[in-house]
């Protein structure tokens, strides 16, 4: 996998939503940033897969953000039942994501494309 470009700042954001789903206001008061600040830094990360974030909507870490997050940050001991639920999350991710792959695959072979 390609090494992501990330700053200070960036890291920042990922961890201020691993705490879960955050309105982009709560985001801008946190770090003191203009609106046009952070939202330069949050379609980096939309692009790099890392958040999903959808106009007038809470943004919120995929799957992918926690396993950057987590490669980049040094480990804090968390307990194994919460690590097991989080690579829960991540498989089920990866599964859906196969899942609709493959029904677009079936689909079209049904259309005999």
């Amino acid at each position: 996998m390609k090494e992501l470009r990330l700053r200070p700042l960036d890291l920042e954001i990922l961890k201020a939503l691993a705490g879960g789903p955050t309105k982009i206001k709560v985001l801008i008061e946190r770090f003191d940033l203009s609106r046009w600040t952070l939202r330069n830094h949050l379609e980096k990360l939309r692009r790099y897969g890392l958040i999903h974030w959808e106009p007038y909507k809470p943004i919120a870490l995929t799957p992918r953000g926690r396993l950057e997050l987590r490669r980049r940050l040094p480990s804090t001991g968390a307990p194994k039942e919460k690590e097991l639920a989080w690579s829960l999350e991540v498989v089920s991710y990866y599964l859906s994501l196969a899942q609709e792959y493959l029904e677009e695959v079936l689909k079209r072979l049904q259309q005999g494309v």
